[in-house]
């Protein structure tokens, strides 16, 4: 069966994303989707050209990492006055704790008084770990949730009264794992989802004073990842990795353009829009993917129950003893 003009966009998108070649796409809403997917392209602008930045003042979170340094290195080309928030900062970046209301209203007031004011945050800050959907949280998982998802909260109440005075805007990087699911990031993809939600939340409450974007960038090798490498749950192999300057020119877009949703390229957008409008048709390539890689991997050591068993030899069944008795 051949593929009208906007399942084959779609297919290409979605293939992009899994690794697969998409030859059948159910029909209901793809003209919708696909309409959407070229509105947003065709109104994301260039990440070039800096007089819409220009003495913009911008704070970011997670300034130290692999995203925020990126993205300000690019807000400063674009000629913006950046100052940056780390929990672990670098020489002439501010110290804060997302987590803690008081230590990131403080940072958020010494960034203010630098900058003599705010015209836009990014809450950018952000962790990732692996966990078995099955098991109880642990105290990574809780970590996860209360870095990525309360933790922009906390840092975008701080912001709110420079923000409002100033019209200003905030950028949510959440994560393509938002909208397409992955095994064993429940506790990510929940924060990621919930970023997005609370994006929403806060454009409504605060429409007409201040206005909200949320960034979805794909899989890049940042350090947030090194975790999840050692715990033997990578994404290398179920989705293809993009570059970081991907993520740091849709930031870009977000604070120029201030689109609801933002995604760091027109494959990554076309794709991301597939699963949220077919989660069913992308859930089972991605678990045919996911069981393909399964045959070569040895299973990451936190799993629990009969499919963390072993397969191939004592090196398994020693790593499913030691998750047992954790």
């Amino acid at each position: 069966m051949n593929l009208r003009p906007s399942a084959r966009a779609l297919a290409l998108g979605l293939g992009t994303v899994t690794g697969k070649t998409i030859k059948h796409l159910p029909s209901g809403r793809l003209a919708v989707t696909a309409l959407a997917a070229g509105a947003a392209l065709s109104g994301g602008g260039s990440a070039t050209g800096g007089s819409r930045l220009l003495n913009k003042k911008v704070v970011i979170t997670g300034a130290a990492g692999g995203i925020g340094q990126a993205a300000r290195k690019a807000l400063r080309r674009e000629g913006a006055r950046v100052e940056g928030i780390d929990l672990a900062p670098e020489e002439g970046m501010i110290s804060g704790d997302v987590t803690d209301a008081k230590s990131i209203e403080a940072a958020i007031e010494e960034a203010a008084e630098r900058l003599g004011g705010m015209d836009i945050l990014i809450n950018n800050a952000g962790i990732g770990r692996a966990q078995d959907a099955g098991e109880f949280p642990d105290e990574g998982s809780r970590k996860t949730l209360e870095i990525n998802l309360l933790g922009s909260w906390n840092t975008a109440a701080a912001a709110i009264p420079h923000l409002v005075k100033s019209d200003g805007h905030v950028v949510n990087v959440s994560s393509g794992l938002a909208l397409l699911n992955v095994p064993y990031a429940a506790a990510y993809s929940a924060s990621k989802r919930g970023l997005a939600a609370y994006s929403d939340a806060l454009r409504l409450e605060y429409d007409g004073r201040i206005t909200v974007s949320t960034v979805y960038p794909g899989y890049m090798k940042t350090p947030i990842h090194d975790v999840v490498e050692t715990q033997g749950a990578s994404l290398d192999g179920l989705v293809p990795e993009e570059p970081v300057e991907y993520a740091s020119e849709a930031i870009i877009r977000a604070c120029k353009h201030k689109k609801r949703d933002v995604f760091t390229s027109a494959q990554a957008l076309v794709a991301l829009s597939f699963a949220r409008h077919f989660p069913g048709p992308t859930d089972a390539i991605v678990r045919r993917r996911f069981k393909k890689m399964r045959g070569q991997r040895s299973e990451p050591d936190f799993l629990r129950g009969p499919q963390a068993e072993s397969r191939n030899g004592s090196a398994r069944e020693a790593a499913t003893q030691t998750t047992q008795h954790r």
